[in-house]
């Protein structure tokens, strides 16, 4: 059942439908920081945050798209995590460690990396979330498309890596 509702909401994510957040993240954090961690990423997007490249101090400052969820995971207390770019990110570098996953085994808290430039396959990281009604997938991010942080549905052409975190209190 498990993998039929993740392949219909992989479907409706293709038809580029809108959706809102929640259930449990499918990384190291403990339940306690996970719902930390959603509640920051909405908290911040929910204020109409300004795209600023470098921003990751405060909402009235405005964000780039590693320092929305570096802020978010700063607020939510996960240990260990600096500042730094979606490239480092992706990496693991500064405290972002993770595991790589494939598509189909996406799941809500994974960073998820994109471009729009083959030259840079990390340029923009999201976090993949799900509605709280719809539990189907919606991506947070911060990106100057629409210049402020928001939580669209995304295209899955562009998705380049996806990463599940292993940072935070659980091995």
């Amino acid at each position: 059942m498990k993998k039929f509702k993740k392949a219909i909401w992989l479907a409706l994510l293709c038809s580029g439908l809108s959706f809102t957040v929640c259930i449990p993240f499918s990384h190291g954090l403990s339940r306690d920081l996970e719902v930390s961690f959603e509640r920051e990423l909405r908290n911040i997007a929910r204020q109409n945050v300004r795209y600023v490249w470098g921003g990751s101090t405060s909402e009235a400052l405005g964000l780039d798209c590693s320092g929305f969820i570096f802020l978010a995971a700063k607020r939510a207390a996960i240990p260990g995590c600096a500042r730094t770019t979606a490239y480092n990110m992706a990496r693991g570098r500064n405290g972002w460690t993770g595991v790589d996953v494939v598509l189909r085994d996406i799941d809500p808290g994974n960073l998820v990396f994109f471009t729009f430039k083959p030259a840079r396959p990390e340029g923009h990281v999201a976090v993949m979330l799900l509605g709280d009604k719809t539990h189907l997938p919606e991506f947070a991010h911060s990106g100057q498309s629409k210049g402020v942080v928001i939580v669209p549905p995304f295209g899955l052409k562009s998705i380049t890596a996806i990463r599940r975190l292993t940072i935070g209190d659980r091995p």
